[in-house]
């Protein structure tokens, strides 16, 4: 059970982390808040359930959300909860992150991560328990979970090969994405289309697929995460539009 215990934290958090150009891409494509229940299982267990928001004001001001909980046989041996945020501007096709957070609550080894965008002074600073770095950043430069609402934008857009500037772990990383064609995807919210997105990696094949519906909006309908022998998929059970 220990090893049970040491894998689902990583495959959980690298999962948050993600998510053919489509005949309806648009060139005004925007985003639209909603509220979105997902279910995660590894292989064939049942891990728990996500619940994700997008908040947006008339001014443009963002709040995107994950909230992950354990569940079912999994939440009798530990107890976890997972909160994810991002907050900052959509404005001009674009967003612009200017905060985020990662809180991994659970009984040992709890984790706080926040990141903090200056865009005035073009610089970055991350706190995680007593580590603190901050850094210079280019205009454009996403974190890891606000990546997730640049990409909805550019796949609706009609962008085949996307790349970000991503603040992650200390340094600025490179993250891309390239689409791989149409897929129907059968969720808790019915079948519907979907454009395949994978992330490239230089040095190794993909572990991570993205599929985005463009009759939802470009919602990641499911996103999967393959490490070693190890898969883990968030389904979309619901959607509500706010």
């Amino acid at each position: 059970m220990n090893a049970t215990r040491q894998r689902i934290s990583p495959l959980i958090a690298g999962l948050m982390l993600l998510l053919s150009t489509p005949l309806s891409a648009s060139p005004d494509m925007v985003l639209t808040p909603f509220s979105a229940e997902y279910s995660l299982n590894r292989n064939d267990t049942t891990l728990g359930k996500v619940l994700i928001t997008l908040e947006l004001t008339p001014g443009g001001d963002y709040r995107y959300r994950a909230y992950t909980v354990t569940s079912g046989l999994i939440s009798l041996f530990r107890d976890d909860q997972i909160t994810e945020q991002s907050q900052g501007v959509v404005k001009n096709g674009s967003v612009r992150p200017d905060n985020y957070l990662y809180h991994h609550r659970r009984s040992n080894n709890p984790r706080k991560v926040t990141v903090d965008f200056n865009w005035r002074t073009g610089r970055v600073t991350n706190h995680s328990g007593e580590n603190r770095w901050s850094m210079r950043v280019p205009p454009g430069t996403q974190d890891k979970f606000s990546t997730q609402l640049a990409l909805m934008m550019a796949v609706g857009r009609g962008e085949r090969d996307i790349a970000f500037k991503v603040a992650d772990g200390g340094m600025l990383k490179n993250y891309r994405f390239s689409t791989n064609g149409s897929e129907r995807v059968t969720t808790g919210n019915g079948s519907v289309n979907s454009v395949r997105v994978e992330r490239v990696k230089e040095d190794r094949p993909s572990d991570s697929t993205l599929w985005l519906s463009p009759e939802l909006n470009y919602l990641p309908v499911k996103i999967s995460k393959q490490k070693s022998d190890e898969q883990v998929i968030m389904l979309l059970r619901s959607v509500t539009w706010n």
